[in-house]
């Protein structure tokens, strides 16, 4: 199946976290936060709205995001 791309959602958080975990990667936000960002409910730093996050899809699995 090829990979599709999309925006983001805060009910996208957990799959979200669950490939950042499954990358190896220790940066970025775990789940929690990662929803109230996407919600525009935290503003880390600087951030101002308007925001945008995508994910990419390997059918119904998220298997990365910006």
């Amino acid at each position: 199946m090829p990979v599709t791309y999309r925006e983001a959602a805060p009910g996208d958080a957990e799959a979200m976290d669950r490939a950042r975990t499954a990358g190896g990667w220790a940066g970025g936000a775990a789940a929690p936060v990662m929803a109230r960002y996407l919600a525009g409910e935290h503003h880390p730093q600087q951030a101002l709205p308007p925001r945008a996050a995508f994910v990419a899809e390997d059918g119904c699995a998220v298997v990365g995001f910006a």
